[in-house]
């Protein structure tokens, strides 16, 4: 199931990380997972839901699994980082969509919410760049910085790809 591993002698901080990553593989998506984080669908669905979204739908760049709950400190209920968790939902920014043969989801311009390192199913071209176009940052004494906000940036000021994000229980 595993390709390789990366190991390095040091800390590179989080944008540096995902660069290296990125630099090794050749597919078409990639996921991003960390350790603090809850998923939207808890069916077991939740990554094929996320790859036939993705492949479905090409005005999608990143898929956001993380579950309304979990959002406390990532925008719960704000218009500018998680406008699908306002009641009601503003369908002027938030657009429901469905597959015909799977699940429902949101769909989000990139302009009206952030791009997320966790847990999200991304194009890794889309990425790649993104990255690539920060350098090789170095690392902060904290791995907890990083150049995070600099690709948030970027996802908002680009009009290529917008969220999607899976609706639980959907």
């Amino acid at each position: 199931m595993f390709a390789g591993l990366i190991m390095k002698s040091h800390n590179l901080g989080m944008a540096s990380g995902w660069q290296t990553l990125i630099e090794s593989i050749d597919t078409e998506y990639v996921i991003l997972l960390e350790n603090d984080w809850w998923c939207s669908q808890t069916d077991g669905t939740w990554f094929l839901d996320a790859v036939a979204i993705i492949q479905h739908d090409s005005d999608v760049g990143i898929v956001k699994m993380r579950a309304t709950p979990d959002h406390d400190h990532c925008g719960f209920g704000k218009e500018q980082y998680a406008p699908w968790t306002i009641s009601p939902i503003p369908t002027d920014i938030v657009e429901e969509r469905k597959m015909p043969a799977g699940p429902s989801y949101f769909y989000i311009p990139s302009s009206h919410t952030g791009f997320s390192f966790n847990p999200v199913l991304v194009r890794r071209r889309w990425l790649s760049n993104a990255l690539a176009s920060l350098g090789h940052p170095t690392p902060s004494s904290s791995p907890r910085i990083s150049d995070e906000d600099a690709v948030d940036v970027q996802w908002r000021s680009q009009q290529i790809y917008g969220a999607a994000v899976l609706k639980p229980g959907a």
